[in-house]
């Protein structure tokens, strides 16, 4: 407890020192209160990586699993096709043998 606390004062210290310091430009304020956090809220920012992490994780699997559909799809069609094409054919030879009799 007493670690936590002395963490938590050296992060208020740092933070009033970042924001009432006359000669750091605003972008370098912003930048030091960015790093110079306190464990709860780098727990906190830890969590929210992790959770755009895992939807990043679902969304390439969504992905993942739409190109597959498509290529299943692409798959039966071209297979429909070449079914088609060999009825045709099939179907063109047996004409022309009656045609010439």
């Amino acid at each position: 407890m007493l670690w936590y606390s002395t963490k938590r004062l050296e992060c208020l210290v740092t933070f009033l020192k970042c924001s009432f310091s006359s000669n750091v430009t605003k972008s370098k304020k912003n930048e030091e209160r960015n790093t110079l956090q306190c464990p709860k809220e780098q727990k906190i920012k830890e969590k929210e990586e992790e959770e755009e992490e895992e939807e990043k994780g679902e969304e390439e699997h969504q992905q993942q699993q739409q190109q597959q559909k498509k290529k299943k799809k692409k798959k039966k069609k071209k297979k429909k096709r070449k079914e088609r094409k060999k009825e045709n054919k099939t179907r063109r030879r047996i004409n022309s043998n009656t045609c010439c009799l």
